[in-house]
């Protein structure tokens, strides 16, 4: 029997490793001495003095803008931040009535924040790349008119994504089926723009709430939690001992295909008593009388008319609001059951849900149901905070210039 040894990094590795290891330990708690960076990373202090060196020449670390601390009668003890202020990711979002744009820089400070209203042609996967990559095109140059370069970009789409190549198996509300939507999009940016990779947008949230959930004031210790949204269509992600739990091929956790009424109605997946089939927003939005509203103003406008009705006691709305939380309470039964997360969320228009879900499901000793905290752009926050991370835990293409 032979043995293999495993292969031994390199210094120039493990410097990077280690660049990356002070990088991610800022960006996770804000600002540190370096003598906490040492305690905390397990790095020697002479070592993280001349990392942090590296890495401020870089432009990627500074001092923090709370200032210096004073230690004793002697010199001010410096705190520092993760820079990278000149370098952005950016991303954008479709969304069938919306594209939503966000550049942030390597620290997560926004950069640019908007959202356009577009009519995505349906079924037309060509003419939504053209719209994409332009847009794309045009923001980098115009944070390169800033100063600023753009060093990953990201696609956030409304459906599922295989994993291992960017296709969009199928896409309802964008009308696709087996779609290389990466490859489209790729075909059409010019060298200076960098390509995309092409992510779900409920497990991109995920990844936000969850971020968020364990980070600043308040923060929880949870490493399990589950995310379920609806604004267009409904979906989820789950987050399993901080990881997203992505499956074979990228696609697990699709609840708006569970199955909820068995012999149901067919569903377009093929299935019959999909949870979309029977809590669906345009179904929901029919139910409440909303669905010429829907038509002439967008599904987001929609869904936040919903919600203003049956605050003020509209008896159509007060019934789709119903149904829809009879609906969330027996989801997060299910997948209570199946996968036992210390919390739920709630995204998107279920977000204003969250408390009624909880007092209707009862479980006092159960997971939290908290509401989202990222509304509209949960997806965009959670693709950027992807692309920041990998960055910074990686940092070797960030040490060299252009």
């Amino acid at each position: 029997m032979s043995l293999t040894r495993p292969e031994r990094m390199n210094a120039a590795a493990v410097r990077v490793r280690n660049l990356g290891v002070v990088l991610s330990y800022l960006d996770d708690v804000g600002e540190a001495a370096r003598t906490e960076i040492a305690a905390a990373t397990g790095l020697v202090r002479g070592a993280v003095t001349l990392l942090t060196a590296e890495l401020g020449d870089a432009g990627l670390v500074r001092p923090a803008d709370a200032g210096a601390r004073p230690r004793g009668a002697g010199r001010p003890l410096e705190r520092l931040e993760v820079d990278g202020s000149d370098r952005a990711v950016l991303v954008t979002q479709l969304v069938v009535d919306e594209l939503r744009i966000l550049a942030s820089d390597l620290a997560g400070r926004d950069l640019l924040r908007r959202a356009e209203r577009v009519r995505l042609p349906h079924g037309d996967a060509a003419a939504v790349a053209d719209l994409v990559a332009g847009t794309l095109t045009a923001e980098v140059d115009a944070l390169a008119v800033r100063g600023i370069r753009t060093v990953a970009t990201s696609i956030v789409v409304p459906a599922p994504v295989i994993s291992a190549g960017g296709v969009v198996p199928v896409a309802v509300d964008l009308g696709w089926r087996d779609v290389d939507f990466r490859a489209l999009v790729h075909e059409r940016l010019p060298q200076r723009v960098p390509r995309p990779e092409i992510a779900n947008d409920a497990d991109c949230a995920a990844m936000a709430e969850f971020a968020s959930l364990r980070s600043g004031p308040g923060a929880l210790a949870i490493d399990d939690m589950v995310y379920l949204k609806s604004d267009t269509g409904i979906g989820g992600g789950a987050m399993i001992a901080g990881e997203l739990l992505l499956g074979r091929d990228g696609m697990a956790f699709e609840p708006g295909h569970m199955v909820v009424v068995p012999a149901g109605e067919r569903c377009q997946c093929g299935q019959r008593g999909c949870l979309v089939t029977v809590a669906d927003p345009e179904r929901v939005l029919a139910t409440a009388g909303l669905a010429a509203y829907r038509e002439q103003n967008g599904i987001p406008e929609a869904e936040a008319e919903l919600l203003r009705r049956d605050g003020a006691g509209d008896e159509r709305a007060a019934r789709a609001v119903t149904e829809l939380v009879g609906w969330l309470v027996h989801t997060v039964g299910v997948v209570d059951i199946m996968l036992r997360p210390q919390a739920f969320v709630l995204g998107g228009y279920l977000a204003p849900l969250a408390a009624r879900v909880a007092a209707q499901r009862g479980d006092a000793d159960g997971a939290q149901i908290l509401a989202g905290v990222h509304g509209d752009f949960a997806g965009s926050d959670g693709a950027s905070y992807s692309l920041r991370r990998a960055l910074l835990r990686n940092p070797a293409s960030l040490m060299t210039a252009g």
